[in-house]
């Protein structure tokens, strides 16, 4: 039996599905496609959904680095400069 199926010149596992499990798949198969069409949507949203979500976090994260650079930047005491000019 398995070599029958396994086999491609006696083509039984095109013969099983045809005979078997076709008829089965077929009455269905307009609402399958459907069901398929409707969560392929749903994947779609889903996606941009997060792409959305990832987007704005990664937004967040870099304005938040640059905020906390400036304030540290603009904290720094500027008397190294003063000490140079000093110096000179």
């Amino acid at each position: 039996m398995f070599i029958y199926l396994w086999h491609r010149k006696t083509k039984g596992t095109s013969y099983v599905y045809n005979s078997f499990f076709r008829p089965y798949v077929a009455k269905p198969e307009g609402e399958i496609d459907h069901t398929l069409l409707e969560l392929r949507v749903k994947a779609g949203d889903i996606a941009i959904l997060y792409w959305q979500k990832a987007v704005s976090f990664g937004q967040t994260w870099f304005f938040e680095i640059v905020q906390y650079a400036s304030s540290h930047s603009a904290s720094r005491p500027k008397s190294d400069k003063v000490s140079i000019d000093k110096e000179k």
